[in-house]
């Protein structure tokens, strides 16, 4: 789907930037499985939330994507009734790709840290 996409210049910049996001998630997803199967695997299981928010956002960016290049290609033979829809579900993708994306890109940063933080906490640090 992607370099469908790619394909189309009106979707290439967020093809392009989809693209990274895919590769920087397997990136990740590596990156905390291997934490995952160390003495780190605590660590990993603490980032588990914040890596499923951002496998989320990339996927929503794909299948926003995989909707836009249906849209570009149905824009074309349209009617003029329908195209404000066509045009709707293109520019939701531009949107999210410059919105969200980068902070789910800033997410992917923060999570191959694979932070300790709530692993060091002493229950003495919660009374009750």
């Amino acid at each position: 789907m992607v370099a469908a996409a790619k394909a189309i210049p009106r979707l290439e910049k967020q093809a392009v930037k989809i693209e990274e996001a895919l590769n920087k998630l397997g990136e990740v997803a590596i990156h905390m499985g291997t934490a995952a199967m160390s003495e780190k695997v605590l660590h990993a299981f603490a980032n588990a939330h914040p890596f499923q928010d951002a496998t989320g956002d990339v996927t929503m960016a794909w299948m926003l994507l995989w909707r836009a290049v249906i849209a570009t290609n149905k824009l074309e033979a349209a009617k003029k009734k329908d195209a404000p829809f066509y045009e709707g579900i293109i520019r939701s993708l531009q949107f999210f790709v410059e919105t969200q994306l980068p902070i789910t890109l800033g997410r992917f940063k923060a999570l191959m840290n694979v932070s300790s933080v709530a692993v060091d906490m002493d229950d003495t640090m919660f009374p009750s």
